[in-house]
């Protein structure tokens, strides 16, 4: 009655365990479909354009194009949207464009006549079925008259920032109309795309004709993996002149991390481990007992011959008189430990087997009763001491003397 009500215990159990697997499982499968879906997502449309770095005076126009090609399957409707450069920059709000097509969203930039110059930031917002992709701009605005400009570039060259480190950047300034010394007011500056200034400076400097120098920032300690953009305006009477550069903060790897991308694998890492260590524990707690107790008791028995050979080798092998007699011995011990380990697998090969016909077809009381039965009898190995026979001190000598009938160079033996 008990062993019933154990084997019902352990039964619910398994069904529980089992029922848990499953349920991870489905959670699994219905995350997966999710990352597929968002990966299948990010590639429903395509941005042409990285950045948009525009220079133009106060009082003038343009138009310019940004390419979106649709990927999505199917024809779709897209929403436009500009964000942080409004006074400036405007385009249809949707823009339809056929599967397998590339459309064009136009972009009316109108700079005011009484606009102050300066670096203006902001991005074109492309909206599909929840996936958003954001285009940076950069407005550059300077006065019809330029006298003096600048050229700025980060050190070392390239469009990274590694958080926590220093702002470095090359600037060269230069006198367009050939005025001489002169002392012109610059203005530094570091913003985001969302039109938060993280850096403002000014300074005056000396330039003749034209002026090299290197320029330092101290960024904020808490400074976002995002895209900003380093600018410079120099001023000089009704003068400016205006250079920029984008880059991006990464983190020591080189990568800007997207938060719901980092959640998501996260999650997903940790569905995964939880499915391990279930699966892990399983295993060692409610693995098969009784495949196991006779792999033990296979072990036991090798452990025990290997111990009989040794304790025979060493009675044997100390009345051996010359180095001939112990090469011969040692070939043939060799031969009849593998010999008896070999056949004592092949016994072991032969119990498991049967033990796998048993399950399914006769009560597990009965397959323990056999298991201690094996257990209690050991492994036969009268077969082993007939057919692989340790040898004695005169089966050694009667071997070498045969060999040296037979014409063998048994001097091998010696020199080894």
């Amino acid at each position: 009655m008990k062993d019933v009500k154990k084997r019902k215990g352990k039964n619910r159990k398994v069904i529980g365990i089992s029922l848990l697997i499953l349920i991870l499982i489905v959670i699994g499968f219905y995350f997966f479909n999710g990352f597929q879906e968002s990966i299948e997502a990010e590639g429903s449309f395509d941005v042409k354009d990285l950045f948009l770095k525009i220079n133009l005076n106060p009082g003038v126009d343009s138009i310019y194009e940004v390419g979106i090609e649709n990927i999505n399957k199917r024809d779709n409707e897209f929403l436009i949207k500009v964000n942080g450069l409004e006074d400036f920059v405007f385009s249809d709000e949707k823009i339809i464009i056929n599967y397998g097509e590339e459309g064009k969203v136009k972009l009316n930039i109108q700079i005011p006549e009484d606009s102050v110059a300066g670096v203006y930031v902001g991005s074109l917002v492309i909206t599909l079925d929840g996936l958003l992709k954001r285009v940076p701009i950069i407005l550059e605005v300077e006065s019809e008259e330029i006298l003096f400009d600048a050229n700025i570039d980060l050190y070392p060259k390239g469009e990274s920032l590694v958080k926590g480190r220093q702002l470095i950047s090359e600037i060269k300034l230069f006198d367009l109309a050939s005025i001489g010394v002169r002392d012109i007011e610059l203005e530094y500056f570091v913003k985001d795309f969302d039109g938060r200034t993280l850096i403002s400076e000014t300074e005056s400097k000396a330039i003749d004709g034209r002026l090299d120098y290197t320029k330092s920032f101290q960024v904020p300690e808490n400074m976002e993996l995002n895209e900003y953009v380093l600018g410079v305006v120099v001023k000089y009477q009704n003068s400016a002149g205006v250079s920029s550069v984008f880059f991006n903060v990464v983190d020591k790897n080189g990568n800007i991390f997207d938060s719901s991308d980092l959640s998501f694998m996260i999650i997903l890492f940790s569905f995964f481990f939880v499915v391990f260590i279930i699966i892990f524990v399983y295993y060692i707690f409610y693995r098969d007992k009784l495949f196991g107790e006779l792999q033990r008791q296979y072990k036991r028995e090798l452990k025990k011959q290997k111990e009989i050979l040794l304790e025979k080798e060493k009675c044997v092998y100390s009345k051996l008189k010359t180095s001939e007699e112990r090469e011969v011995y040692r070939k043939e011990i060799g031969k009849i430990k593998k010999g008896r380990l070999s056949e004592l697998g092949e016994m072991h090969k032969e119990r498991v087997s049967e033990l796998k016909k048993m399950k399914g077809k006769v009560k597990k009381k009965d397959i323990k009763n056999k298991l201690n039965e094996w257990k209690k009898k050991g492994y036969d190995t009268s077969v082993l001491d007939k057919k692989y026979k340790v040898p004695e001190v005169k089966d050694v000598k009667n071997k070498l003397n045969e060999w040296k009938k037979k014409g063998y160079d048994t001097s091998v033996l010696e020199k080894k």
